[in-house]
């Protein structure tokens, strides 16, 4: 049992009182990242390479956003992942003016930025990832599997020319991963 000496456990929580419970020593509290990571980390899910070089005012929106985001990254990528490759400036300014609000409900909780996420979802794909919800917390499932049983529940949009239905589920997936929900 040598290897046992020495080691130790990390806790991560978003709650000060776990660490209360499970803790010997002060708790390491982990803040918000920077304003200038926090709008690269932005701009490299809203924009499409150098795109953001030719919209300059939806940088300065872009700004206003990230600066309400607080410095939580999935905030971050959540928005600049709604906002991708969308060029239309009120759109901008509707998502900075009231979207935001649902995130400072609760400086510890993830789930309006979650739900925002979701609520931004086309029907085809909140069905989808309802249907997730009837696997088990923390079982691990294979994409093929999860795309034949939304093929068998007929959740997916009939294939575009030159594209099979596993394409259209990759894509789903996919588009599920990069807003966070899966």
């Amino acid at each position: 049992m040598d290897y046992l000496c020495g080691s130790k456990i990390i806790v991560t929580t978003r709650s000060l009182k776990v660490t209360f419970v499970t803790s010997s020593i002060h708790p390491y509290e982990l803040k918000g990242l920077p304003f200038e990571d926090c709008l690269t980390f932005f701009t490299k899910w809203a924009f499409n390479n150098e795109d953001e070089r030719q919209n300059p005012n939806l940088i300065r929106i872009g700004k206003e956003i990230v600066q309400k985001c607080k410095g939580v990254p999935l905030a971050v990528r959540t928005l600049g992942s709604l906002l991708f490759l969308k060029t239309d400036e009120s759109y901008w300014m509707s998502i900075r003016d009231s979207e935001i609000q649902m995130l400072e409900q609760s400086e510890n909780d993830i789930l309006p930025v979650l739900k925002l996420s979701y609520n931004h979802l086309p029907s085809h794909l909140q069905q989808c990832l309802a249907f997730l919800s009837l696997y088990k917390k923390d079982e691990i499932y294979y994409s093929d599997q999860v795309i034949y049983l939304w093929m068998a529940n007929g959740l997916l949009e009939h294939p575009k020319q030159k594209q099979d239905w596993k394409e259209v589920g990759d894509q789903y997936l996919n588009e599920l991963m990069s807003r966070c929900l899966i």
